[in-house]
């Protein structure tokens, strides 16, 4: 429906922002890229397509040009959870463990936080080889047969050589498959970069 609609209208910022923020979730990135980097030149500052733009970025392996549109979007919502850790991520995959973490601990104290924020953080946390403060955060996030079965896999994770670092699961998992995806018993992975959360919009 969007797309017949911007086949009437193609200059219409609402509906290339809309277009491009659904390609994102459906995993689409050269069209998300394109369109929201598109409604960012030409519409009004919305910190949804910054941030979703930053998303398509890092998700693309584009890091630094990631961590502008991130912090353009928190400069229009400061202190969002969502652009916080979406940023976060960013910075793990780049290599800057310390700020990933500084800001997953941040965007994991407020009140609207997502589960996968304190899940994103407790993988962290195991990757740096703090295991049992891993395990504590994932505990805060998860029903107990889960936190346990997640517990298992961060032990893994951080028992596991060095090519098992953040970077390597979050591109082998393709960024996008959370807790939520996993089957019975799997504490499979849970790193998760995303767009927007629709209760932000």
């Amino acid at each position: 429906m969007l797309d017949e609609a911007a086949k009437a209208a193609p200059q219409d910022i609402p509906i290339m922002r809309e277009r491009g923020l659904l390609a994102l979730e459906l995993g689409a990135l050269d069209k998300a890229r394109g369109l929201l980097k598109a409604s960012a030149d030409a519409g009004p500052p919305d910190w949804r397509v910054h941030s979703g733009l930053g998303s398509a970025l890092a998700a693309t392996g584009q890091q630094q040009e990631a961590q502008i549109q991130f912090a353009r979007a928190l400069e229009l919502a400061p202190d969002h959870p969502a652009i916080l850790n979406n940023l976060a991520l960013s910075f793990a995959l780049d290599g800057r463990h310390e700020q990933a973490e500084k800001l997953l601990r941040r965007a994991s104290q407020s009140k609207v936080a997502k589960v996968e924020t304190k899940q994103n953080l407790a993988l962290l946390l195991a990757l740096k080889g703090q295991t049992d403060e891993s395990r504590k955060v994932a505990e805060t996030a998860l029903p107990p047969e889960q936190a346990r079965a997640n517990a298992r896999y961060l032990a893994n994770v951080a028992s596991a050589p060095a090519p098992a670092s953040i970077s390597a699961i979050g591109k082998a998992d393709g960024l996008q498959r959370s807790a939520d995806a996993r089957g019975p018993g799997d504490g499979g992975p849970i790193y998760r970069l995303g767009g927007p959360e629709a209760s932000g919009r």
